[in-house]
C-alpha cells in the first residue's frame, strides 16, 4: 500500500484510506464527519485511532458500506469511520493533510485481499 509523503498536503479520499490501511498498529489521527445527523446536518469529529489492534485477520475495510474499522485510543473501543466523511489525516506525528472529496471507489476494492 502506498503511504503519503511529507510534502503532500491534499490527497484523494482513496489515497487517504489506503495510508489508514498501510499504518499497520502505528497510532494517526483522522478529522471526519459521522453520518450521524443532528440538525440536518452531519456530526464533525476527531479521532486519535489504530487499525489492526484485532490482530492481522481482522476485517479493517467493510467495502458495501465503505466503512473503516479502527480503534478508539481514548474510548477503548472499535469505532467505524465513514470513508466518504474524510477531511483531514494525520500520521507519524506529521502535518495534518486534507483530504478531497468526493473520490469514488473502484468497484472492485478490497484492500483486505493481498491479491492472487
Amino acid at each position: 500500500l502506498e503511504t503519503l509523503t511529507e510534502k503532500e498536503t491534499t490527497v484523494t479520499t482513496y489515497d487517504a484510506l489506503n495510508t489508514m490501511l498501510g499504518t499497520r498498529g502505528r497510532i494517526f489521527a483522522v478529522d471526519f464527519l459521522c453520518r450521524r445527523m443532528v440538525r440536518g446536518q452531519r456530526v464533525p469529529r476527531k479521532m486519535v485511532c489504530r487499525i489492526g489492534v484485532g490482530g492481522p485477520n481482522s476485517l479493517f475495510f467493510h467495502g458495501p458500506r465503505n466503512l473503516v474499522l479502527v480503534w478508539d485510543v481514548q474510548a477503548k473501543g472499535y469505532r467505524w469511520i465513514p470513508v466518504e466523511g474524510l477531511r483531514r489525516l494525520k500520521v507519524d506525528g506529521g502535518d495534518w493533510t486534507e483530504i478531497t472529496q468526493p473520490t469514488p471507489m473502484p468497484p472492485d476494492y478490497n484492500p483486505n485481499d493481498d491479491g492472487p
